[in-house]
């Protein structure tokens, strides 16, 4: 519904109908449009990033695992239904101080899993590098999600997740070595 018909035909009650039940039971489970908001988010961004951790889980560190990464992240890069979803709401979840505060803690939890998909997570590293290392990875995904999004005609994801390995790969050994 976001998607098709945007942020402000987002309801209980549209939810309510949609789902078949009554307005008071989706106001029970979710409170508010915020909630209903959050949750979307939550699922959208948990189901993600459980599925880029049972993916990794069994690769050992090292360039592999980092190959591995930016194959899951081109799957997700790819995902227009995602994106288009994640980017209509952007606007409201930036507005919204809960949910501005909501989606920073999901960004921390996906901070969290690339550093430990690179290999670069140590809880007691007093350093920010690790931290803006999957920022960046981070960034990297969204921007070329979002030029995807604008040109897609002529927009080659597997080229610009080629390089960008080539550049992160090395860097990231560069890291794990000076540990």
């Amino acid at each position: 519904m976001i998607v098709k018909e945007g942020y402000g035909a987002l309801s209980l009650q549209t939810v309510a109908d949609e789902a078949g039940e009554l307005k008071s039971t989706i106001a029970y489970y979710f409170g508010d449009k915020a909630g209903l908001v959050t949750s979307l988010v939550e699922s959208l961004i948990h189901d993600t990033n459980v599925n880029a951790v049972n993916v990794l889980g069994s690769v050992p560190e090292g360039p592999e695992r980092v190959r591995e990464l930016l194959k899951v992240q081109r799957q997700i890069a790819g995902a227009q239904d995602y994106w288009r979803l994640l980017f209509g709401l952007l606007p409201e979840i930036r507005k919204d101080k809960k949910l501005r505060a909501r989606f920073a803690e999901l960004l921390h939890w996906y901070y969290e899993i690339v550093q430990k998909s690179l290999g670069i997570w140590d809880e007691s590293d007093e350093s920010e590098e690790s931290k803006l290392v999957a920022s960046l990875v981070l960034a990297v995904l969204e921007g070329f999600a979002l030029q995807a999004e604008l040109a897609p005609d002529d927009y080659d994801l597997d080229a610009r997740f080629a390089l960008w390995e080539t550049i992160l790969t090395p860097y990231i050994e560069g890291l794990v070595s000076a540990k």
